[in-house]
């Protein structure tokens, strides 16, 4: 079996993986350690054979797409733990102010045996108004999290925990569970 070193050469990972995934957290000026730290720390592991018969750049779309959300949500989380305020908040109060006034006349008419001639029967006059007024409040909160500056925001102990962890997720793609 091949070990993740020997696979791995010559191939840049978490560029194919920004590439392919999207993942705009993933800074340009990490890459080259993210891939050295990958093959450190996971290079003696053993592949998972069917991966061999994959083409790279296929895997590498395969691992964005497995891990995609797990990566978003670590940023996410990092930033919600250092309790950065990426959240927009707007107030609204609206008043309303409405006047309806409502009138009604019904009158039943009848007529004679053997006449053309209508008659008033029975009826009823009603007038009406409703007044409405008030005011309420409407709070709408806007919360869009870019990843990317998301992930600026932090401490360098935050970006280094979520850089080991998606290395971990990398690793755990590509080699086998047992040593």
């Amino acid at each position: 079996m091949k070990t993740l070193n020997k696979y791995l050469e010559g191939k840049d990972v978490f560029t194919t993986v920004k590439e392919s995934g999207g993942f705009t957290f993933i800074q340009d000026n990490d890459i080259p350690a993210m891939n050295g730290l990958l093959a450190l720390q996971y290079g003696n592991k053993s592949i998972f054979a069917p991966i061999e018969n994959v083409s790279f750049p296929i895997l590498c779309d395969m691992l964005a797409l497995e891990v995609r959300s797990k990566w978003e949500g670590y940023v996410k989380a990092e930033l919600i733990l250092a309790n950065l305020n990426v959240r927009r908040e707007l107030s609204e109060t609206i008043t309303d102010n409405e006047e309806r006034t409502n009138e009604k006349n019904d009158v039943a008419k009848i007529s004679a045996f053997n006449s053309n001639d209508l008659i008033d029967d029975t009826g009823n006059n009603s007038t009406g108004g409703d007044t409405l007024q008030g005011e309420r409040e409407r709070i709408v909160v806007d919360e869009n999290i870019d990843p990317a500056k998301a992930y600026n925001m932090l401490d360098a102990t935050a970006k280094n925990g979520i850089i080991n962890r998606v290395i971990g997720d990398t690793a755990e793609f590509f080699t086998l569970s047992i040593y």
